[in-house]
């Protein structure tokens, strides 16, 4: 189930796939290595994730790419 929601008359957001690729993200090599400088150790994908939250991961992910996720209504 491809879940969209409505952006404006001709466009719509793919959620879905946007949440999808936050996650990827926050579960990432890069983010892993900063979240292993933080902790000393290797971070578990919990410890990791809650890294990406409380460093901005959410605000910096829609900055950057929020527009890849608008689409054209069909």
């Amino acid at each position: 189930m491809n879940q969209k929601v409505q952006a404006e008359d001709d466009l719509e957001f793919d959620l879905e796939s946007y949440n999808k690729a936050q996650i990827e993200e926050a579960l990432g090599p890069e983010n892993k290595y900063f979240a292993y400088l933080k902790l000393k150790r290797e971070p578990t994908d919990q410890e990791a994730f809650w890294h990406w939250l409380q460093n901005g991961g959410p605000e910096n992910f829609s900055k950057q790419h929020k527009h890849k996720f608008f689409k054209k209504r069909e």
